[in-house]
């Protein structure tokens, strides 16, 4: 592989055999240690803070109310802490833990608990903080994926029809895919996976999925911020374009079809004639 951010004829599809090079054991180390590093400190913090006092986590609550509990004391956190726990929680987010991440950057977003003294300030830390951590999400898939890859049976649907049609699409430009796919907030990223089965360069992987997460990140953060409680706007926003980009496709796909079928048509008339 070449690398290319959009040139992409050297990604072919492993076949039988396919040795990926990829030594999983030191990475799954090594995001363990990240987890614990941030998750220690939080949990004696939080050991040590009075909730009921607060009005927080109190007895018989259901468990919606306790969720709820949950967020009130992130919102409630100082902004180093609060941080602290922003970055723990993306940094679970992932395909196989696909927890919904606009409160938390509503939680230290929101003017009367943002992590920063104003709007840019809060935006920066906020889109920093929140891309590092969703990078190691996204890296911990990957080696996940690559990890589920080396079985037989799973990897046998490189294979297939289907993915040998979704190779071809994710080949023409895998980078700005992967923009576009961490930008767009959804909770499982079909993408991401593909990437993994083509070996896609990791390095360019943490690059595309920074660079996604930055802007969507920067988006809900400035929108929120503005907005106040109608920060779900910004939600809104982004799965609106979404919806508009994959029509978009689809109608660009349907008119390529419809000109291919017509001029197959013409070619076969003229060699009837």
């Amino acid at each position: 592989m070449d690398g290319s951010l959009t040139n992409t004829s050297s990604i072919v599809i492993p076949g039988p055999g396919f040795k990926d090079g990829i030594r999983l054991w030191p990475w799954f180390v090594g995001y363990a240690v990240i987890i614990l590093a941030m998750a220690l400190p939080l949990v004696f913090f939080l050991a040590g803070q009075d909730w009921a006092a607060q009005g927080n986590f109190q007895p018989g609550q259901s468990l919606t109310e306790k969720w709820e509990s949950v967020k009130t004391a992130v919102t409630n956190l100082a902004p180093a802490w609060k941080l602290l726990a922003f970055g723990l929680y993306l940094s679970l987010c992932s395909t196989f833990l696909p927890m919904p991440t606009s409160w938390i950057v509503a939680a230290v977003t929101l003017p009367a608990h943002a992590v920063g003294a104003n709007v840019w300030m809060t935006v920066l830390l906020v889109t920093l903080v929140g891309s590092a951590a969703s990078v190691v999400a996204n890296l911990n898939d990957y080696h996940i994926f690559t990890l589920m890859l080396r079985h037989r049976h799973i990897g046998k649907f490189r294979h297939t029809r289907t993915y040998r049609v979704a190779a071809q699409w994710f080949s023409k430009c895998p980078f700005l895919l992967l923009v576009m796919f961490n930008f767009i907030p959804i909770p499982v990223d079909v993408v991401r996976l593909l990437a993994t089965s083509y070996r896609y360069p990791r390095l360019l992987f943490v690059v595309s999925n920074f660079i996604g997460r930055t802007f969507r990140y920067a988006v809900i953060a400035l929108v929120t911020y503005n907005l106040k409680d109608k920060g779900w706007i910004a939600v809104v926003v982004l799965l609106a374009f979404a919806l508009l980009l994959s029509l978009e496709r689809m109608l660009t796909f349907v008119v390529k079809r419809t000109r291919m079928r017509r001029r197959a048509r013409r070619i076969a008339k003229c060699s009837a004639g």
